[in-house]
């Protein structure tokens, strides 16, 4: 397309904006059912300090505390758009007559002229979905033939400025035909991370929170999206208090959804009948604020929620029977400072608490049947909950073990070691002698196990430099989880660990780590492992930030890691870098891709392998104007045809 074209690209835009906002304009005074077919902040901080000395250790049961929240007197959960003012049902107007926009500028022959004007990536044929508004999150349907990706009002330029911004909005895309489907819906409220999509039901949802315009107050918004047409079913959920950071949980049927709300120093939790869309029964009230989301057992029968009621240090457990949303026996209260939420076993026969008490972690193993305590197993040393994707118990072997890290001190030095404790989940019997880890807090720890039929530990563990103060090298031990032995003999490797060791098939593990920064820089080393405890092959290095953990093909194949691309020399714009690893080898698989703009998110992978989405902020200097964000569509057969 020549330089005159491209300059006369804005006068079309504007055009087809004149329209749809004047039709927007009309559906806005029309009232809120037009913008609809038929009839997910920041979670709140948990203090982790250990307890005074001599506070007696304690499992009781909690009754007064919780209780059914009277329907007549809360009235918690009603339609959110019937209270919406005037002002903001002009607003959401104008923001759905832009969306309006979408689906002709990405399923015409303009999606063409743009992708000739900014070209989606070097991959021949790719192509790119261009939206309003920044990247929000994005995920792909459990059958991968569509993809949710959400943006959020804020940016963008003239003449779309003009228009009061303040709504966020879901786009459907056909992952087949990498087109818009339907007009993207517009949420209420800030959106809480991406849509939860149902595997049965064409049902996605949508959690938000905002401020009710009536009391001033937080708010919590649950918005069901019909899959086959991208409409909103019924109106959306308004719940008091705000979400957190938790979004809905689906029943295996799809016919219920479970959204935990805090206000007040109250957890409670309310129940959507997914159908319909609406509110149903009496909301569930447990005191304390939320600690992680809520648990579904495999089987769809129970639902977990810890709480933390602060101070004494006190950490809360309460089951729920999904089917009716009543509690099970009584709460649990267990003395300490939760780590995090309750975790299951794969099969969700097991369930269990971790908390800090008295320089020690206590691991509550929880009946699901009766919410009782089968038992309390103590390790040395506390968990550090603040930041390490180390702390919560990890199940292995098929929930045969637990393994948890902890950090035990010295009372007379005042040093710490770092421990990873082995636990037989059918007597709670500590398995060997714990082992000796090199970090010294588990904050500097990435740990996983790849395989959770699989005996197999990995510990990733940062170490710090003594002289520079920095984190120059990785250390990976990997421990069978039978004997608490260490298998081979653990590998360093350059730089500090980028995400959690991420299984290949249950014989392999990726781990990312970030290095050797020049020219402002950094590096990305990825690096394969066996079971074994030994590399596959040697470290792919690739110029970029690591963004995101490495993400593995279903069958464990092939790994793909996103990385910024930052500026340099006479390129004065970031880019993104898609990399493929064959995991057998360790080796890169062709050329690794650049994508337009600034990675939001890693890559999402579909189940069959076969094609990969990234979500980028374009930086071509026209189009960042009108649709910041860019979804881009590549092809993972490709990689290893590439020039």
């Amino acid at each position: 397309m020549n330089d005159q074209g491209a300059r006369h690209q804005p006068v079309f835009y504007l055009w087809l904006a004149a329209g749809a906002v004047t039709f927007g304009v009309g559906a806005a005074l029309a009232g809120p059912g037009v913008a609809h077919a038929d009839t997910e902040i920041t979670r709140p901080s948990h203090r982790t300090a250990e307890k005074p000395p001599g506070h007696s250790a304690r499992v009781t049961t909690v009754r007064a505390a919780h209780a059914r929240t009277n329907v007549a007197k809360s009235a918690t959960a009603r339609s959110a758009t019937a209270a919406m003012p005037f002002p903001d049902q002009l607003r959401r107007g104008f923001q759905q007559a832009l969306n309006g926009l979408v689906p002709i500028v990405n399923n015409t022959p303009i999606r063409y002229v743009l992708d000739a004007i900014d070209r989606p990536s070097s991959q021949p044929g790719s192509t790119a979905v261009r939206l309003f508004g920044v990247p929000g999150g994005s995920v792909l349907s459990p059958d991968g033939t569509r993809m949710f990706q959400v943006t959020s009002a804020g940016y963008s330029g003239f003449p779309f400025q003009l228009i009061p911004p303040g709504f966020h909005s879901v786009t459907e895309i056909d992952t087949a035909t990498n087109t818009v489907i339907g007009v993207p819906v517009v949420v209420d409220g800030a959106p809480v991370g991406a849509p939860v999509v149902s595997s049965l039901a064409n049902r996605a949802y949508q959690t938000s929170y905002g401020v009710d315009p009536a009391t001033g107050s937080t708010v919590t918004y649950v918005t069901t999206i019909n899959t086959v047409d991208d409409t909103i079913v019924g109106t959306p959920v308004q719940i008091s208090g705000g979400p957190g950071a938790a979004r809905i949980v689906l029943s295996p049927d799809g016919s219920r959804a479970f959204q935990t709300t805090l206000g007040a120093g109250i957890t409670t939790l309310t129940t959507i009948d997914t159908v319909r869309g609406i509110a149903v029964g009496t909301p569930l009230t447990m005191p304390g604020t939320p600690v992680a989301g809520l648990v579904m057992s495999a089987d769809g029968t129970r639902l977990y929620q810890t709480t933390n009621l602060g101070s004494p240090y006190t950490a809360v457990v309460t089951v729920i029977d999904a089917a009716n949303s009543n509690i099970i026996g009584q709460p649990i209260a267990i003395d300490g400072s939760p780590n995090g939420g309750v975790v299951l076993s794969p099969d969700g026969a097991r369930a269990v608490q971790a908390t800090n008490r008295d320089n020690v972690t206590a691991v509550t193993f929880i009946n699901s049947t009766d919410a009782t305590v089968a038992r309390t197993v103590v390790v040395a040393g506390i968990t550090y909950y603040g930041g390490s994707l180390a702390t919560a118990p990890m199940f292995s072997d098929s929930g045969a073990r637990i393994s948890k890290i902890t950090m035990a001190q010295d009372p007379v030095r005042g040093t710490y070691t770092t421990l990873l404790t082995i636990i037989d989940t059918s007597t709670g019997a500590i398995v060997g002698t714990p082992v000796v880890l090199p970090a010294a807090n588990t904050n500097q720890l990435m740990a996983g196990v790849p395989d959770p039929a699989g005996s197999r530990v990995v510990i990733a563990s940062d170490i710090e430099n003594p002289a520079t103060k920095t984190l120059d090298s990785t250390v990976v031990t990997v421990i069978d989880s039978t004997d608490g032995s260490i298998i081979g003999s653990p590998v360093t490797l350059s730089g500090y660990a980028k995400g959690t060791p991420v299984g290949a098939d249950g014989l392999r593990v990726v781990q990312t780590t970030q290095c050797c920064v020049l020219q402002y820089t950094p590096n990305t080393v990825i690096s394969t492992l066996g079971a074994d405890g030994f590399l596959i092959g040697s470290p792919v290095t690739l110029a970029g930030e690591p963004l995101g953990p490495v993400v593995v093909s279903a069958d464990g194949s092939r790994a793909y890691q996103t990385m910024m691309v930052y500026p340099t020399g006479t390129n004065r714009v970031y880019s993104t870098l898609v990399a493929a690893i064959d995991t057998t080898t360790g080796g890169l698989v062709g050329t690794p891709v650049t994508v337009s703009g600034d990675p939001y998110i890693s890559v999402l992978l579909t189940p069959d392998g076969r094609r990969a989405f990234e979500t980028t902020f374009t930086e071509n200097w026209l189009l960042h104007w009108f649709f910041p964000t860019l979804v881009t569509r590549l092809d993972t057969t490709k990689f290893s045809a590439l020039p």
